[in-house]
C-alpha cells in the first residue's frame, strides 16, 4: 500500500510559505560557463585547398571510412604537375652530367696519353742532348772541338733536362687530376 502523501506548511516571518508534498522528484541546476560534449573529435587534415563537398553536418554520426570532406583535387593535380616537371628536369640534367664525365674521363685519357708521349720524348731528348754535351766536351778537352760548340751543347742538355722535368711535372698532374 502506498503512504499517504504528506503535506506540512512551512511558515516563516521572512520566507514564503510553500507547501511540501511525497512524489517524485525533480531537481533544476543553474550555472554559467559552456557546456561541452565528451564525443566531440577534432578532424585535422594534412592536405589543402578548396572544399568540394561536406556530407555531414554537425552532430551527425559517422562511421568508420565514412568520407568527411572533399577536397578540389586541382591544387594537388598542378602540385604533381610540377614535382614531375622537376623530376623530368633533374634527370635531365642527371644524362647531361654523366654525357659531361664520359667525356671529362675521355679527355684525362687522352691527355695522359699525350703527356706519357710527350714524357718519352722529353727523356729522349734530354739523353740525346746529354750525350753530344758529353761528346762535345771531351773534343773540346782534345781541343778538336770549340768553346762555342761546348757551350751550344751544353745549353741545348741543359733546355732538354729542363723540359724533362716539366713533361713529368704534367704526367704527375693528370695522375692527380683522375684521382
Amino acid at each position: 500500500s502506498s503512504a499517504p502523501p504528506c503535506r506540512q506548511y512551512v511558515t516563516s516571518p521572512t520566507t514564503p510559505t510553500a507547501i511540501i508534498e511525497r512524489g517524485p522528484g525533480r531537481q533544476t541546476v543553474a550555472s554559467t560557463g559552456k557546456s561541452v560534449s565528451n564525443l566531440d573529435v577534432e578532424i585535422k587534415c594534412k592536405a589543402s585547398g578548396q572544399l568540394v563537398r561536406l556530407p555531414f553536418d554537425v552532430s551527425d554520426a559517422v562511421k568508420k571510412d565514412d568520407l568527411l570532406l572533399e577536397l578540389d583535387p586541382k591544387d594537388e593535380q598542378q602540385r604533381v604537375r610540377q614535382a614531375e616537371a622537376t623530376l623530368r628536369a633533374s634527370q635531365a640534367r642527371l644524362v647531361n652530367a654523366k654525357e659531361s664525365l664520359g667525356i671529362a674521363e675521355e679527355t684525362l685519357k687522352s691527355d695522359r696519353q699525350k703527356a706519357d708521349a710527350a714524357l718519352a720524348a722529353a727523356q729522349a731528348r734530354a739523353r740525346d742532348a746529354r750525350a753530344k754535351a758529353d761528346r762535345t766536351r771531351e773534343l773540346k778537352e782534345k781541343k778538336l772541338a770549340s768553346l762555342e760548340e761546348a757551350e751550344t751543347a751544353e745549353t741545348a742538355a741543359t733546355a732538354a733536362e729542363a723540359d724533362l722535368e716539366t713533361a713529368n711535372a704534367s704526367t704527375e698532374e693528370l695522375k692527380t687530376r683522375g684521382r
